[in-house]
């Protein structure tokens, strides 16, 4: 899937305009999955184990989320909430994209105004890489 949206051809070139790492939410993802793993020696509590995970599962899809992954970090993917802007559009818009660049990388290229390719992966998510017209 990562390599679809590496090579999608359906980009928008943007400018990033100001953007905020969330690479530690990963943390709180593992925490959240790991810690009740810890408590399935006590068969009556599985039951209530498989609920809260159906629930966190689904509050992870639904605040789109789901793209937190500690798989992605390790494949060296960077997540960031980031404010984005198009030639063409009147105003700014949100999304955390998702880039194969450090936080400070992400700065430098927001201070050369740079463009960056965009793929849209779902509403609120995006996949970004550098534009080859630098």
């Amino acid at each position: 899937m990562l390599e679809y949206f590496e090579n999608s051809t359906d980009v928008i070139s943007v400018q990033i305009k100001k953007c905020r790492p969330i690479d530690k939410e990963v943390i709180a993802y593992l925490i959240t999955y790991i810690l009740p793993l810890l408590t399935l020696n006590h068969g009556r509590y599985i039951i209530v184990l498989i609920t809260l995970m159906l629930l966190i599962c689904f509050l992870y899809i639904k605040s789109n989320m789901f793209a937190v992954n500690p798989f992605l970090m390790i494949l060296g993917y960077h997540m960031f909430e980031s404010d984005y802007k198009h030639d063409s559009w009147q105003n700014t818009k949100s999304a955390i994209i998702l880039i194969r660049h450090s936080f400070d990388e992400m700065n430098d290229f927001i201070e050369k105004k740079n463009k960056l390719n965009i793929t849209q992966i779902n509403p609120g998510l995006l996949f970004g890489r550098v534009s080859n017209e630098e």
